[in-house]
């Protein structure tokens, strides 16, 4: 009687196992071009990952098959496409883009205050200058 419990808790194992692997084989696209199919991918390698290590019937044998490569690179690859689905590559691009620019047009802008005063200053020691109006700001481009 209890091989026959441990032959069948064997065999449902192995099909829970099977039917992960099938879920993520029929989520999969070969070629990912929107986020959507990013996502599907990223959730077909977490569920391929996790259809080696699911149903193992102790934690030591799970952690044994969880540091095989093939596991370790399915979840990689999940983790990978499930952020590409999250942040795609152009909003990164661009939220980059501002955070380069942002600075720099700040500290172009204060240097351009700081030239200006320190050449109102120098021409009104020198009294080139009669008038404050005549103050002009260049750029440097």
């Amino acid at each position: 009687m209890i091989r026959v419990v441990l032959f069948l808790d064997a065999i449902r194992r192995e099909a829970g196992r099977s039917t992960l692997a099938e879920i993520a084989g029929m989520l999969a696209v070969s070629r990912a071009k929107s986020r959507r199919q990013h996502l599907r991918n990223g959730m077909a390698g977490l569920l391929s990952a996790s259809s080696e290590i699911a149903w193992r019937p102790t934690p030591l044998v799970t952690l044994f098959y969880l540091r095989r490569r093939q596991v370790q690179a399915d979840l990689a690859y999940g983790l990978r496409e499930v952020g590409t689905a999250l942040m795609p590559p152009t909003a990164l691009r661009h939220r980059r883009a501002l955070l380069v620019a942002g600075p720099a047009s700040a500290a172009l802008v204060a240097t351009a205050v700081v030239r200006a005063r320190r050449r109102a200053s120098d021409a009104a020691t020198t009294g080139a200058v009669s008038d404050a109006g005549d103050v002009r700001v260049s750029v440097p481009v």
